[in-house]
């Protein structure tokens, strides 16, 4: 659950975001301070605001991965902050190198080069950040927060924990139905009605919609507020908020702001600046309620506000607990919600606080849920992305490229320990949340992105270190120019994408220490009973042929249906087939051809005509394409390289996808070597494994 201000009166007011009919940029005015930027409501909003001890500034714009009306807003605050307060660097999250896209921006404002950004924006090759530098008025410095190899191993540690999602969240859901049952016979009606209240809250319905009912039934317990000022402040905030009479203060801001119509201010900037004299509001009185409310909004901090909405949450729950079989329930259940924001990844740092003194409990409740391991890889997530707010920080501190005041663009998790290294540090900062229209984030695309391999080095960030390398700024000259000759989008976006590819670093062998790996050698050491429950323990996990990205046959044997040698090959071809992802080599002779609706498929198809071998098969640039991606996300069975020691070929377990290479679908081997020895000894190891039953289908079975 993503924990956001509530959006009343103490954020928003749709009225006062009057900007001038000029959308003109205009030069950065040095009387303006950023204490008193406010964001136009339509695009976004200032969630926190705190004025440290120096004159420094950091606007942290929170990332919302892909989420297109998000970005699209990201590069819009971008935009007012570099027109009126002069802010030129931008410090990105999910990317290290620095680079002001020289060429790119260089290029000359058309419609085709506004086409291919948005274009790629939509397809999150490129971030809002990025999009606002392409169109800046003058040069934005792009630079990366990151450590490239410390953000590498946050990203394959979330790709693993995706590969075992549909489990976490199946372990979850069980654990839950088994504590729903035991929540009806145990509980009160009336705290099994505030637990119903809670669990939507808990399960993501906005804060605004549950404080209501929060607050109801913590005055119903007499509960004394005085400790939370917090949730005291929004309660005043609420009521002055009914209070303002909308229509007469759009009136108002309409008339005060008349006299700067060619400036780019929003009504809130004009009142913050003091530009409207405070004297002259006297005959304003719904700005002046608006004025007061702008000051107790300020009052209010992000991290403060929700952990005093969770303890007050405890305090009325202790209030309702009437007996030690309900108070055991009920920490249980709270034991319960907070391992389910761990194993899904939706945590805050005061979560991971809270789980230290429970983590014991937790534990075994998840040892229960058969979720022991998932949670010890959710929490060593957890424990490199706060490593790296300790780099965010020191980069912040101490590159001289971002000193000054700077825009740091980086997911929401990394907010509050952000926050509060920059307390720390004396340095003033703003938080600041994109409008997010009423679209949700792009789950499927964004875990697509995290799959991508468009260059070495990817990182949780949809960004990727796409643009920090030097093929993109080359390329996207180019590809607006082919865009404005040949008028076809997808194709100028496949240029952009092409050359990320290729600027990647080559492929190196798969590295030797994935858990449940072994030597060819070793493997062929093991006892006949330890070699049968090895290959047990692999097959286990390999439960499906979805992860098989290429399947190499032949016309004749296509037709001749010999490929169907038994019940689990026609499975991995009917999931092959239907798959777009995959791809799907059809061997013809000089003269043959093979339709897709022979094939009954949906799977990309390539044609290889003549008597080619599998070696140069598999040297088709297209399959060389859609081979690397698979070897760089680290799923592959083996793969041999010129200069690798073949002393240490690998058999490795087909986990989180692993090709294993299954005949008759597979007419070769895809372990690329340009050694034929390298290639028959890995070839030895699989055929060792098919070679103890008479095929796949009692492998599995014995499995």
């Amino acid at each position: 659950m993503k924990r956001v201000l509530p959006r009343c009166g103490i954020l928003s007011f749709g009225f006062v975001a009057l900007l001038s009919a000029s959308s003109l940029p205009l030069p950065a005015n040095p009387s303006l301070s950023l204490k008193d930027l406010a964001i136009p409501e339509t695009i976004g909003r200032v969630e926190e605001r705190f004025q440290g001890t120096t004159d420094r500034w950091v606007i942290h714009i929170q990332d919302v991965h892909a989420h297109f009306v998000a970005q699209e807003n990201i590069s819009a605050i971008a935009d007012h902050l570099n027109a009126l307060y002069g802010i030129k660097t931008i410090a990105l999250e999910a990317g290290w190198g620095d680079t002001t896209l020289p060429q790119s921006w260089g290029l000359p404002q058309s419609r085709e080069k506004q086409i291919l950004a948005r274009a790629l924006l939509e397809e999150e090759i490129i971030t809002g950040p990025v999009y606002s530098a392409l169109f800046s008025q003058m040069p934005t410095e792009l630079i990366g927060l990151e450590d490239g190899t410390l953000y590498q191993e946050n990203r394959r540690t979330y790709l693993e924990h995706l590969d075992q999602l549909f489990d976490i969240a199946s372990g979850l859901e069980s654990y839950r139905e088994a504590l729903e049952i035991k929540k009806k016979s145990a509980f009160s009606a009336t705290l099994l009605a505030f637990e119903k209240a809670l669990e939507k809250y808990r399960e993501g319905i906005t804060i605004e919609k549950f404080i209501p009912i929060l607050l109801a039934r913590a005055g119903e317990q007499n509960i004394d507020f005085a400790q939370y000022d917090q949730i005291n402040l929004f309660r005043e905030v609420t009521k002055l908020e009914k209070r303002v009479d909308q229509d007469r203060l759009r009136a108002e801001a309409e008339r005060l702001s008349k006299p700067f119509k060619k400036e780019r201010f929003t009504f809130e900037e004009l009142l913050r600046s003091g530009r409207i004299p405070k004297d002259k509001l006297e005959f304003y009185p719904e700005t002046k309620k608006f004025l007061e409310l702008i000051g107790l909004r300020d009052q209010i901090y992000h991290g403060a506000f929700f952990n005093q909405i969770e303890s007050l949450i405890a305090d009325l729950k202790t209030r309702l607990i009437t007996s030690d079989e309900e108070a055991a329930l009920s920490e249980k259940i709270e034991r319960y919600w907070l391992a389910r924001k761990i194993l899904l990844l939706e945590a805050t740092p005061a979560d991971l606080e809270g789980y230290v003194p429970n983590h014991l409990a937790i534990r075994s409740d998840m040892g229960e849920a058969g979720l022991e391991k998932a949670l010890e890889l959710s929490l060593h997530f957890y424990t490199l992305a706060k490593k790296r707010d300790d780099v965010f920080l020191q980069k912040i501190t101490t590159d001289p490229k971002l000193s000054g005041n700077i825009i740091v663009v980086a997911g929401g998790f990394h907010t509050e320990g952000l926050s509060q290294r920059l307390r720390e540090a004396g340095i003033s900062y703003l938080v600041v949340q994109p409008d997010l229209g009423k679209t949700s984030p792009d789950q499927e695309l964004y875990m697509k992105r995290m799959r991508d391999h468009i260059v070495q080095g990817q990182t949780l960030g949809h960004l990727q270190n796409r643009i920090f390398q030097p093929a993109f700024d080359s390329v996207f000259p180019q590809a607006v120019l082919d865009l404005r000759e040949n008028r076809n989008i997808p194709k100028a976006v496949q240029m952009v994408t092409d050359a990320l590819t290729q600027s990647g670093t080559p492929v190196t062998a798969v590295p030797q220490t994935r858990e449940g790996s072994m030597t060819f050698e070793a493997f062929l050491a093991l006892s006949e009973e330890d070699k049968l429950l090895q290959l047990r323990e692999w097959t286990e996990r390999f439960k499906t042929a979805g992860a098989i990205p290429i399947a190499i046959v032949a016309r004749q044997a296509l037709l001749a249906e010999s490929i169907f040698a038994d019940e689990f090959s026609l499975s991995v071809w009917q999931a092959m087939r239907r798959d777009r992802t995959k791809t799907l080599v059809i061997l013809l002779g000089e003269t043959e051809d093979i339709h897709m609706e022979t094939i009954g498929g949906i799977a990309p198809m390539i044609r290889e005509r003549g008597e080619a071998d599998i070696r140069q098969v598999m040297e088709n640039p297209r399959l060389q394409k859609r081979l690397e991606k698979f070897l760089n996300e680290g799923r592959i069975a083996a793969i041999e390289k010129p200069g690798y020691d073949a002393g240490s070929l690998l058999v490795f377990p087909p986990i989180r996808g692993v090709l294993l290479l299954i005949p008759p679908i597979l007419e070769g081997r895809l372990g690329i070597s340009d050694d034929p020895a390298i290639q028959a000894r890995f070839w030895d190891a699989v055929q060792y494994m098919l070679a103890r039953y008479a095929s796949m289908n009692e492998f599995l079975q014995a499995a």
